[in-house]
């Protein structure tokens, strides 16, 4: 077996390029950042390294070259969603072998891994242009379970990008736009969100010379996509969860706080999976400051103002 290390800054994304690396026949290792990509180089071995390009702190370049440094022999691929000529030979400047382009797809990566004499190339189908090709998610994730944390995160942690890229936009605050649309590019396309991944790419592009002539479009492609994704989730919350009393939510709360009490991570998987019982529970500026507290592991915040 293959060992790889996968590096990217953004916790979806990770998930889910990491599936698709495992799903080549690859053992996969993961950093969150250009310096833990370094670290974990220097104490284990790895055959390939997949690198995000666009990370806080150290960007792929740097830590690429800090690897090759150290480890002439690392073959180290960029991972990027920019266009061929926009990156031209920086990741050959900077130590690389070569890049892949996000999002990740299977057939991609066993045709690069096929000419690093890896393994052999399969052939995959072109997607439709539709909002969202489920049967694809399902076909890489192959668990209808994983694909619906997928698509439940992607809505907890991301359904107000939009609104925040609107606002950079509006105050042509370009660059911290740019920074936005730059994870809905990835997340887009790993999710299979097939016109949203376009627009999202034609969008980055006009930024980068401070326009925003699609931002209409693109607005209205977010819209009907989180429509989208809201009743693919919906459809399956109804069947398992009814809908809660008055006690049951007050049961379920405690169950919550419990977990906070106990600083247990796994409170955010709880939160998530009953997001919208709390929604229909609780005020909208309750909610709003409840959610924040947990996508930011704010156990502490949770437990003293919950109740109240």
């Amino acid at each position: 077996m293959i060992r790889s290390l996968l590096v990217d800054d953004n916790a979806i994304n990770l998930e889910i390029q990491k599936m698709v690396l495992e799903s080549c026949g690859l053992i996969v290792s993961t950093a969150n950042s250009g310096m833990e990509a370094i670290r974990m180089a220097d104490e284990e071995e790895f055959s390939i390294i997949f690198m995000d390009v666009h990370m806080p702190e150290m960007d792929g370049y740097e830590a690429a070259r800090n690897i090759k440094a150290k480890h002439p022999s690392a073959q180290i691929f960029a991972l990027t969603a920019e266009a061929v000529s926009e990156i031209g030979e920086k990741p050959q400047q900077n130590g690389m072998n070569g890049y892949i382009s996000k999002p990740l797809q299977m057939q991609k990566v066993r045709e690069l891994l096929q000419n690093v004499a890896i393994v052999q190339p399969q052939v995959q189908t072109v997607s439709q242009d539709c909002l969202i090709d489920y049967d694809k998610l399902l076909t890489v994730f192959n668990d209808t379970a994983i694909v619906e944390k997928l698509l439940k995160q992607f809505l907890s942690t991301h359904s107000g990008d939009c609104d925040e890229l609107k606002q950079c936009v509006i105050s042509r605050n370009f660059w911290g736009a740019r920074e936005i649309l730059h994870n809905i590019v990835g997340i887009s396309g790993n999710l299979f969100c097939i016109k949203l991944y376009r627009i999202a790419l034609q969008l980055q592009k006009e930024l980068k010379q401070e326009r925003s002539d699609s931002l209409s479009d693109f607005l209205e492609i977010w819209d009907s996509t989180i429509q989208e994704l809201q009743f693919l989730t919906s459809s399956s919350n109804e069947t398992a969860s009814p809908q809660k009393s008055d006690n049951d939510f007050c049961k379920l709360q405690n169950t919550f706080l419990e977990i906070c009490s106990s600083f247990d991570i796994s409170a955010v998987d709880f939160f998530v999976k009953h997001r919208a019982i709390f929604l229909e529970n609780m005020e909208k500026a309750a909610f709003a400051q409840l959610e924040n507290a947990v996508l930011n592991y704010n156990f502490l915040w949770i437990v003293e103002n919950m109740e109240a």
